[in-house]
């Protein structure tokens, strides 16, 4: 163990846990606590190896270049416990995750330290009417929203500064559920913005809880509503041991950690805690808008472990349904539709041991 962890739980074993155990003594409480977090690095470790060997598998299956992307977590600079960023970039580095984004609440001082890892990027998150909220490729410091600002000022501002909206937990995380009028202030936004569909908060090795069901039905809300939503999935990790629980596929050339939050912002990208999923309509790709009044619709979905089930959602209602008790690592749907009104196409998939993937929308208007 490096020396600082264990100078951090001999402080501990200082504090409380003597505290607790006052005929004990020190020494033994210092291995006692190297013990446990000796153990639960392995475990962690493990668990890492196994997620980046399926990752790897499943990269070979499709033809299409996907880099992974986590844009939302956070180090020492805000309230990261003790997670340092050379700590953050390898870590990241053993999950697969191309992109970490370090995104401290309320400052942007991590940044210097951030272009040293090659892999690391820089937002910052904050706070509006009880939403939380984050910032990517802004260079200018912004402030949480006081007083009579709302959530919406907070959206304007972000695009002056050429910055990329990321709606953070909308509907609150697994120890913090969200009240519906805090949760209606997204529905207030308009224009083009992101918001998170899945967040790994206060979770390990499975992100998926209650908050992020509730995420997903509001996303489908908004998106028949008429909003241009992007689906984002980050882990908003504290610690270490809270990475690779949740990521970005995003599709093409090699992103730059610089302009992150552009590349986020065209939703050509697609969510997932182990599935790939692609969809097209007419050839157009995941986060752009087209006009058409007849639809050729293709999704395909990839996953070394195996698949379940893949299903296409049109303005909220599923409209093809693909499943498979054999698990294959491929499922594919291939549909002509005519659309009777304007409105949106994503996808989804499940696989066999209940890991899932979400295309982002395309948009038709008629």
């Amino acid at each position: 163990m490096k020396p600082d962890k264990r100078a951090r739980l001999s402080k501990v074993a200082d504090g409380h846990f003597a505290a607790n155990h006052p005929g004990q003594d020190r020494e033994e409480c210092v291995l006692r606590l190297v013990q446990r977090e000796t153990q639960r690095i392995r475990h962690f470790k493990l668990f890492a190896e196994d997620r980046r060997k399926r990752l790897d598998a499943t990269r070979s299956l499709c033809p299409e270049r996907v880099w992974l992307a986590d844009f939302h977590s956070h180090s020492d600079y805000s309230d990261g416990t003790a997670v340092h960023l050379g700590e953050i970039s390898q870590v990241a580095s053993q999950f697969g995750i191309d992109v970490q984004t370090v995104t401290d609440h309320n400052t942007l001082d991590q940044r210097r330290d951030v272009a040293k890892f090659p892999n690391l990027a820089y937002g910052i998150e904050l706070v509006a009417e009880g939403q939380h909220f984050v910032v990517l490729d802004i260079k200018d410091l912004m402030c949480n929203g006081t007083g009579n600002v709302t959530l919406s000022d907070k959206l304007d501002q972000a695009r002056k500064l050429g910055g990329f909206f990321i709606i953070a937990h909308p509907c609150g995380w697994r120890t913090c559920i969200y009240p519906p009028a805090t949760v209606e202030k997204v529905a207030q936004l308009e224009g083009r913005y992101g918001m998170e569909i899945g967040n790994g908060a206060e979770n390990i090795f499975d992100y998926y809880d209650y908050t992020d069901a509730q995420a997903l039905k509001l996303w489908d809300r908004l998106l028949c509503m008429g909003r241009k939503v992007v689906a984002v999935g980050n882990t908003d990790a504290h610690a270490v041991t809270e990475l690779g629980m949740i990521w970005n596929g995003l599709v093409g050339p090699k992103p730059d950690v610089n302009r992150i939050g552009k590349r986020a912002a065209k939703g050509n990208h697609f969510v997932s805690d182990s599935p790939f999923i692609f969809a097209s309509v007419n050839d157009a790709a995941m986060g752009e808008t087209i006009r058409a009044e007849r639809c050729e619709i293709e999704v395909r979905a990839y996953d070394s472990a195996g698949l379940a089930q893949l299903r296409l959602i049109h303005n909220g209602k599923v409209i093809n349904t693909k499943n498979d008790s054999n698990s294959p690592t491929s499922l594919t749907i291939e549909l002509t539709h005519k659309p009777t009104a304007s409105g949106y196409y994503r996808a989804e998939v499940l696989s066999h041991d209940f890991r899932k993937g979400f295309s982002n929308p395309l948009w038709v208007e008629r």
